[in-house]
């Protein structure tokens, strides 16, 4: 637990600083709409760390339901700890997918939501066995990153409802895409599946896939593929770093 060793209030906003394990933080919490509050953090080492910090809200969790997505849910019981969550090959082994997590219970619901703005390692819980719901990040910090030099940060919103039912989860999303609506638009008109690092051409009556997109474009590819109707799908991978290597290098 972060005991502060300092703490901070102006108008509706608290701060708190400390020191654990060796780590420099700074947590504010602040008003944003009725019913919820907005809690942003940073942490700061002149070491390498790997660190994983929770925030969130602690409360008993006996009698509250779990939603894992719109469609399943789970009743919290017993120490158990409830995510939904994928593989990951980064922080502790898993993510979770959305970029919220939903609980509720007869008389309403909480959200726990990361802000979308920039990527981050996370997952969203809901611990039984330490009365614990929030969002819990995965960082590295190194003074390797330019800009920010021995620093990350985060920043996440805790959201209350009186509306407690099976629909909290569908009633989470409705509101998510109320405030955040470019990520429900679609910006390319066109649908259809990828076609993964292959040259269109090279396959007879491609057009009978419903390839709409290809994610190995270049050069003569990029022509053919814009003459039969197929985009190119631009991605980034914040995770990955490009390791050039000279051409006199051998493959292996």
């Amino acid at each position: 637990a972060l005991a502060p060793e300092k703490t901070f209030a102006a108008s509706n906003a608290v701060k708190w600083t400390g020191k654990s394990i060796g780590v420099e933080w700074a947590v504010m919490m602040e008003p944003v709409e009725a019913g919820a509050v907005r809690l942003s953090g940073q942490l700061q080492s002149s070491a390498e760390r790997c660190v994983r910090i929770g925030i969130g809200c602690g409360l008993a969790l006996d009698g509250w339901t779990w939603h894992d997505d719109f469609r399943f849910r789970r009743e919290i019981s017993g120490s158990n700890e409830y995510a939904n969550t994928v593989p990951c090959s980064f922080g502790g082994g898993e993510r979770s997918p959305y970029p919220f997590g939903v609980i509720s219970f007869d008389k309403g619901t909480l959200v726990a939501e990361t802000d979308i703005g920039e990527p981050r390692i996370f997952t969203i819980m809901a611990d039984a066995g330490k009365s614990f719901f929030g969002i819990c990040y995965d960082f590295g910090i190194t003074q390797l990153t330019s800009n920010f030099p021995g620093r990350v940060a985060f920043s996440c919103v805790l959201r209350s409802s009186t509306q407690g039912n099976d629909g909290a989860f569908r009633n989470a999303l409705e509101s998510f895409y109320a405030r955040q609506p470019d990520v429900a638009n679609r910006a390319v008109p066109e649908v259809g599946s990828l076609l993964p690092f292959a040259d269109p051409g090279s396959i007879p009556s491609v057009r009978d896939f419903g390839f709409a997109f290809s994610e190995r474009l270049r050069g003569d590819d990029f022509d053919e593929a814009a003459g039969r109707g197929i985009l190119n799908f631009g991605y980034t991978e914040p995770w990955l770093y490009w390791l050039p290597i000279q051409a006199d290098v051998k493959r292996t």
